[in-house]
């Protein structure tokens, strides 16, 4: 089954590549593209700042069809930038059938692949207009709600079916659904437990590849440029919200590889923009901070190599310590753990690792570090000065 997926995503990035390869020799742009540095963000060689918005109906509302209105698009353009507003995040547009209640219309995405252009004219138009001010936008390509499609849809596409608690009776009985709850209708918890199901669905991920696929490769009608080159966009963003929809481990894993499979698509058409994840944080990765901290190291960097270097670090930092009040020291991987035999040695700690600038807080008889990937080495270093030095005390 792996094999069979790397084939197809494989044969998705080659497609996308020969759509790019049509745009090439088009007119390319001279302006810097956002980069991210040491934490900040930077546009050329300076500094980027901006005060962003939500707009996220700039493509219907700059659409010549239903819901578009270009002569507002503009006037809400020119009294955002006005006000000091330049960069602004943005829908690409909704998936799925119409007439669903809750959800906006009208849809970009109406059947896998097919697709309405007087939508796409409208991204086009708004990534026009935003280059002409001198503005930005995050573009998102998918959403784990139902207000626009998003996860249910691509199930829906693919003919996932689910039986799930009827909780509302709270009896033990299932209630069957052929197509994804609408939360506001059939509930909450039917909606998230139905729709968990799109990171474990092959067939659902491989519509949302390709549609993924088809925009990040587009051209702009109107600037005769690719959206690759465009100097009007900032980033793309996976999807709005992005969540497994459930702790356990396998719909994390699965999560996970969706997220590297995604970034790894968009990088392999754009290598210009920034990619960002969309998600919500320690809310959007089921209260698991390692989770989060996982999805937003794929992309940058090895996180298996970090992981191998972080220990290399921790035992030569911790080799041959001992210590009276210390029962054992253990290491494996990020994580670093020194035993005491009594708890009562550890209390104080917190604030003289505060002092020191480490926050460490130690639980029972442990003093421990559970350090993130991207922590850079001197900062390690210090935090296993800080808890020898703690031993000193004695």
């Amino acid at each position: 089954m792996k094999n069979t997926i790397k084939v197809l995503l494989s044969l998705i990035i080659s497609s996308c590549f020969a759509m790019e390869t049509s745009a090439q020799g088009t007119e390319s742009t001279t302006k810097p593209f956002v980069t991210v540095r040491d934490g900040h963000f930077y546009l050329g060689n300076k500094e980027y700042r901006y005060v962003g918005a939500n707009f996220w109906y700039g493509a219907i509302l700059a659409s010549e069809g239903r819901g578009g209105n270009r002569e507002r698009l503009h006037r809400e353009l020119d009294h955002l930038k006005s006000i000091g507003v330049d960069n602004v995040r943005v829908l690409v547009g909704g998936d799925g059938r119409d007439g669903i209640p809750s959800h906006i219309a009208p849809k970009l995405q109406t059947e896998p692949g097919v697709y309405n252009d007087t939508i796409l004219a409208g991204l086009d138009y708004l990534m026009l207009e935003l280059e002409k001010r001198d503005m930005r936008a995050i573009l998102y390509l998918n959403n784990a709600w139902e207000w626009s499609g998003g996860y249910g849809a691509y199930l829906d596409w693919a003919g996932f079916e689910s039986d799930i608690p009827d909780y509302s009776k709270g009896d033990g009985s299932t209630r069957h659904f052929s197509q994804t709850p609408v939360p506001g209708i059939d509930g909450y918890r039917e909606y998230t437990q139905h729709v968990s199901n799109f990171v474990l669905h092959e067939g659902a991920k491989a519509m949302a590849d390709r549609h993924a696929c088809f925009i990040v490769s587009r051209k702009n009608r109107y600037t005769g440029v690719p959206y690759s080159q465009s100097p009007a966009l900032m980033a793309w963003e996976i999807a709005n919200e992005p969540r497994a929809f459930n702790n356990d481990e396998l719909h994390k894993r699965k999560f996970v590889e969706w997220i590297d499979r995604q970034s790894r698509l968009i990088r392999a058409i754009d290598p210009n923009h920034l990619i960002t994840t969309g998600s919500e944080g320690r809310h959007g990765c089921e209260q698991d901070m390692q989770l989060f901290r996982t999805i937003h190291t794929l992309r940058r960097e090895n996180y298996m190599e970090k992981i191998k270097r972080i220990e290399e670090i921790s035992k030569q930092q911790m080799q041959g310590f001992t210590h009276p009040k210390v029962r054992e020291v253990r290491i494996m991987g990020a994580c670093t753990c020194v035993e005491v035999y009594d708890p009562k040695d550890l209390e104080g700690f917190q604030q003289f690792a505060y002092e020191r600038g480490v926050f460490s807080r130690p639980f029972l008889s442990y003093m421990y570090s559970m350090v993130p990937y991207i922590i850079k080495e001197d900062e390690l270093i210090r935090i296993f000065d800080t808890m020898k030095a703690w031993f000193m005390k004695f």
